[in-house]
């Protein structure tokens, strides 16, 4: 490892001023440096402690409306390399807004909340299916999988499939002469 370290030279015989002479620059190195890294799992990112909470603000709507599904991962970890998540659920519309990262080191961690909002706005009642967050934990070192809960949602004046029995129909045999 080197460091470059610009000094300035306090030895000269003028007094320090702004406009002396141009500072030193000296190159410190460290005693020679062995590292041990260990590989990750390959289909994990993440590295830290999380937690993982997801709502919404109601479970039944009429037709048209839409509801907010707020997913929030907080803890201590990477948050800079979380991934933009998206939701595929049939049979809807679903607007999504940037996520929202805080972070901050405390305690020597870097600490973070990471917060999405999504507006779903659903043409048939519908499931959302639960989240899952997979991550190592380095003090338990193995790979956890946090899952919400999945949430049920009533969409009242929905159209309903009519379901009509119909006779086939039978085909008749004409002979022509």
């Amino acid at each position: 490892l080197r460091v470059d370290v610009q000094m300035v030279d306090t030895n000269s015989s003028s007094n320090f001023t702004f406009f002396s002479s141009a500072p030193k620059l000296e190159k410190v190195y460290s005693n020679n440096l062995s590292f041990n890294v260990k590989a990750l799992p390959s289909d994990v990112t993440l590295i830290g402690d999380f937690v993982l909470n997801a709502s919404i603000d109601k479970d039944e709507i009429n037709l048209g409306e839409s509801i907010n599904y707020r997913l929030e991962i907080t803890g201590f970890g990477n948050f800079d390399d979380i991934e933009d998540f998206k939701l595929d659920i049939p049979n809807t519309t679903i607007y999504d807004n940037k996520a929202e990262v805080e972070t901050n080191f405390k305690d020597n961690k870097y600490e973070g909340k990471y917060s999405k909002v999504f507006s779903i706005v659903p043409n048939t009642s519908l499931e959302i299916p639960p989240f899952e967050l997979k991550f190592f934990n380095k003090e338990e070192n193995k790979v956890k999988v946090l899952k919400s809960k999945s949430f049920k949602i009533k969409v009242n004046g929905e159209k309903q499939k009519e379901v009509v029995l119909q006779k086939p129909i039978e085909k008749e045999e004409k002979v022509l002469m």
